[in-house]
């Protein structure tokens, strides 16, 4: 499966899973792996994923790149509908494809989705 959009963590956060939180990062431009690029919080899906019997919650962060030159999206109002729906979507699939269980239990608006990596900062 490929994966549609840039897809990385933040730097020194834990989220429930043990994991750094993790984010979609929407750009204008290719990220090669391994680049730590500077982003703007737009918002994000608070989500639960369930691997065999286990449920726990594995949240998702939606980023835009703050980089020069990249389209300057405030927040995830910015983004349409499709879009958002477009990385659920990819989640809840890719996951499957997995063997596991990923569902969105709601969208956060980007002040929550700081608030949840602020929390999550170790």
């Amino acid at each position: 499966m490929a994966w549609p959009f840039a897809y990385g963590f933040v730097c020194g956060t834990r989220a429930p899973d043990g994991d750094p939180v993790d984010v979609v990062l929407l750009s204008d431009a290719p990220i090669n792996a391994g680049t730590l690029v500077p982003a703007r919080i737009l918002g994000g899906v608070e989500a639960e994923q369930t691997i065999g019997s286990d449920t726990f919650r594995n949240d998702r962060i939606i980023a835009g790149d703050a980089r020069p030159g990249q389209a300057r999206r405030e927040t995830a109002h910015a983004l349409t509908a499709e879009e958002v729906r477009s990385i659920e979507r990819f989640f809840v699939e890719y996951n499957a494809a997995q063997g596991r269980r990923f569902r969105v239990l709601r969208r956060l608006f980007a002040d929550e989705a700081r608030a949840l990596v602020e929390s999550s900062t170790r």
